[in-house]
């Protein structure tokens, strides 16, 4: 009997796209989309972000919406699938993996870059849904493909996607999922054959053990993915990561050297440092100056104060965690000059930032800064 994605097709139309209209929005042809309304063929695994996106649903409510209709008949559950109905899904998905060409690899790209800047400026509540359903067609893709030039490049983009999902959960503070997430980044990362997503996803894996008040692990841990970086990755990644190290010198209380790694990065650090190759790592001048402030602040150096303001200038609105964070920083300097008062009115601006954007980290430095307020 003649099946028909009616839900699917209903929703497409109250989004107010025509067939040509969402074809052109999902970057497929016309006769694709009206493939898969008549339940013809199914949408590829990379696309079920974009069209969850296109037509404002969940990656689950898109599911239902690719049910297929019988028409005429009432909808019953789905037969027990024969070992030969799963040897022919083993097949289409090996050879749906196969199509993976360079258009793909550029189109699950840009997605990921979507996704980042969401999360950067509305938070991990706002883009969580969709890197989890990106995640998963990842996975599938790269579970089903056969040849290396596709499995490579397929476990770059998953590295990157797992290291910000990493970082998603550590600002939730759900620290176990978070270190799942960068075990799953560096597996990713090795099969890459990316010494620069592997290095990059070690050194954010070492935030966890910060959290986990492991000052010294998360030192050790950030200075052997410098190590295991060394020279072979890009520039502004190993100021990047020299930053990183840095940080987690000034939490062991180690001004020296907290110094020369933010004086190492500053000299590594390119006089563009956009990197196409490396969309994930935003490194410029005011973002370095933020770092080293933040570090500074921690060490009780009070030239942190003018630096911190400045650079909070001079950071882009779009970046509202690292906002919130610099806020706190902020008020943890004014605090350890004195300023009490000052200090309180960060911390309101922190804690707005951290509750517009759902960050329990934030939330949490900001409590404890306000308890120690208190008591003093």
């Amino acid at each position: 009997m003649h099946t028909r994605r009616r839900g699917f097709a209903q929703r497409r139309r109250a989004r107010g796209y025509s067939q040509e209209r969402f074809a052109a929005a999902a970057k497929v042809d016309r006769t694709t989309i009206a493939r898969w309304e008549a339940g013809e063929t199914d949408p590829q695994p990379w696309l079920r972000p974009t069209l969850a996106q296109l037509l404002d649903v969940t990656l689950d409510q898109l599911d239902d919406l690719l049910v297929n209709h019988e028409s005429g008949a009432r909808r019953q559950a789905p037969p027990v699938p024969s070992v030969g109905d799963r040897f022919h899904e083993l097949r289409d998905r090996i050879r749906s993996a196969a199509a993976v060409d360079a258009q793909a690899i550029d189109l699950l790209a840009a997605q990921a870059n979507n996704i980042r800047l969401m999360d950067r400026m509305l938070g991990a509540s706002a883009a969580e849904a969709q890197l989890n359903g990106y995640l998963d067609a990842l996975q599938s893709l790269r579970m089903f493909s056969i040849s290396p030039n596709q499995r490579r490049p397929l476990g770059g983009l998953h590295a990157q996607a797992a290291t910000l999902a990493g970082w998603q959960r550590l600002d939730r503070l759900d620290l176990p999922a978070a270190w799942r997430h960068y075990e799953e980044a560096k597996n990713a990362a090795r099969e890459a054959e990316s010494t620069t997503d592997l290095a990059h996803s070690m050194a954010e894996q070492a935030y966890v053990l910060r959290e986990l008040d492991e000052p010294e692990a998360a030192l050790q841990l950030a200075t052997h993915a410098l190590s295991v970086a060394g020279t072979r990755v890009p520039s502004l990644m190993r100021a990047w990561l020299h930053a990183a190290v840095g940080e987690f010198h000034a939490h062991v209380g180690d001004w020296s050297a907290s110094r020369q790694a933010f004086d190492t990065s500053a000299q590594l650090l390119p006089a563009d440092p956009r990197d196409p190759l490396l969309p994930y790592v935003v490194l410029g001048d005011v973002h370095l100056d933020r770092w080293s402030g933040a570090a500074m602040a921690k060490l009780g150096d009070t030239a942190s104060i003018d630096q911190l303001h400045s650079a909070l200038g001079g950071l882009d609105q779009t970046f509202t965690r690292a906002r919130a964070g610099m806020h706190v920083d902020l008020a943890g300097a004014l605090y350890a000059a004195g300023r009490h008062q000052e200090a309180r009115s960060e911390l309101v601006h922190a804690s707005h930032l951290a509750n517009r954007i759902g960050s329990a980290r934030q939330r949490k430095r900001a409590r404890q800064l306000t308890s120690a307020l208190d008591a003093a």
